[in-house]
């Protein structure tokens, strides 16, 4: 708890204070703690965190998820155990996740790439881990929350900490 109160207190470029708005990829972390075990299903390397709890691929697509990862698919099922995880690095992206097209019913000539159609799509954060215990355990990623690709926008510190709940901390590096 003490942790978590203490992050608040962080500073991101130009001296502004962290806030739990504050964009993921505004964010430089130090370390990432689990505090319970994953399982991760057979033939996966990934794990879904939604309010809390482990969701599997149901989650839902509107709203923040994470996802522990691993470097392995296996045939059997993994476990990835209560960990300190060092943050190695971190990188930013978006998904492109579905398109929405226009009904064509017929068409002259070559279709043009730029149809009026929408993308759905969602941004990502990727903070790539560590540990001398688990080092299969590759990364963490957060994803914002589905939307068209004009109204989708990076998760916020709030909302990866909705997601992981009780499961995992997030500590924010305070230099």
């Amino acid at each position: 708890m003490l942790a978590v109160a203490l992050s608040g207190c962080a500073t991101i470029g130009g001296g502004a204070a962290v806030t739990d708005a504050t964009a993921l990829l505004e964010i430089r972390m130090d370390r990432v703690t689990l505090h319970r075990e994953l399982h991760v299903p057979a033939l996966s390397a990934r794990t879904f965190i939604q309010g809390g709890e482990a969701v599997g691929r149901g989650y839902d697509r509107y709203a923040a998820v994470c996802e522990f990862e691993l470097r392995s698919v296996r045939e059997s099922a993994q476990t990835i155990r209560p960990d300190d995880f060092r943050v190695t690095g971190m990188r930013w992206g978006v998904e492109q996740v579905a398109r929405l097209a226009p009904v064509q019913l017929a068409s002259r000539g070559l279709a043009s790439l730029d149809d009026g159609g929408s993308w759905f799509e969602h941004h990502i954060v990727r903070y790539t881990l560590e540990s001398a215990t688990q080092p299969d355990v590759m990364r963490l990623t957060c994803r914002g929350a589905e939307a068209l690709a004009h109204e989708a926008m990076p998760p916020t510190l709030g909302e990866a900490r909705a997601a992981l709940g009780g499961v995992a901390t997030l500590h924010l590096r305070t230099h």
